[in-house]
């Protein structure tokens, strides 16, 4: 039987920082399949709002569920893909797509072991070229 829980949902949600609520009553429901954009000024909550749904900030009031399971009991992280805002990503180390393609298959190897075997059967090439490719995205 299908699972038609959504893939992640805030329900009246309150997210405060230094004892100020700065989002108030968030709604918001994404099932599987859906495509969001999430826009606004500066300053408007939008970082706030996905540390929120990452369990990065704490609510202060509301739940968060992730693929049907409540944030605090959720564990299945490998399904999950989050990349973090951050001013400084474009300077200091040089990265090519294939490392940012990359990043995406740790949570999927085992501890201890290289990122991507370089040879043998069980290599992760295909993946990450396929995955580049779909995006129209080359090195």
């Amino acid at each position: 039987m299908l699972n038609d829980a959504p893939v992640l949902s805030i329900t009246d949600g309150t997210v405060p920082i230094a004892g100020r609520p700065v989002l108030r009553h968030v709604n918001l429901t994404v099932r599987t399949g859906e495509f969001i954009a999430l826009m606004g000024a500066n300053g408007s909550g939008k970082s706030t709002l996905l540390r929120a749904l990452t369990g990065l900030r704490p609510l202060s009031r509301g739940s968060v569920e992730v693929f049907g399971v409540p944030l605090p009991r959720f564990k299945e992280w490998s399904r999950v893909g989050f990349v973090p805002q951050r001013s400084s990503a474009t300077g200091g180390v040089p990265t090519s797509v294939w490392e940012v393609v990359s990043t995406g298959r740790l949570g999927r190897r085992r501890l201890g072991r290289p990122l991507l075997p370089a040879t043998g059967p069980r290599s992760r090439r295909p993946s990450r070229w396929s995955a580049s490719s779909t995006v129209a995205v080359t090195a």
